[in-house]
């Protein structure tokens, strides 16, 4: 009807902030990574070999996430970040 809206808030709202924010972390934080070991081993292919590692250790993040019945959040997906940089 007119005149009439619906707005979001709380919650919710704080989550859309913090999944825009994390859309640019994520990346920002994957290229330091790449840099870092770059700068280490000063090749170019050891540090994809490296980078290319990275999808498995987050399957199997995902995959105890679900075995053990969390939800996805903003504090698993910070720790996803980490467990790229620890897995690294």
């Amino acid at each position: 009807s007119p005149g009439v809206s619906i707005a979001y808030s709380g919650q919710f709202e704080y989550l859309e902030r913090a999944v825009d924010r994390l859309k640019l972390v994520v990346p920002a934080t994957l290229l330091i990574i790449f840099v870092l070991l770059y700068l280490i081993f000063g090749r170019f292919d050891e540090a994809a070999l490296i980078m290319g590692t990275l999808p498995f250790a987050l399957t199997g993040g995902i995959w105890t996430l679900y075995l053990l019945g969390f939800n996805q959040s903003i504090a698993t997906g910070v720790g996803f970040i980490a467990l790229a940089g620890v897995s690294a």
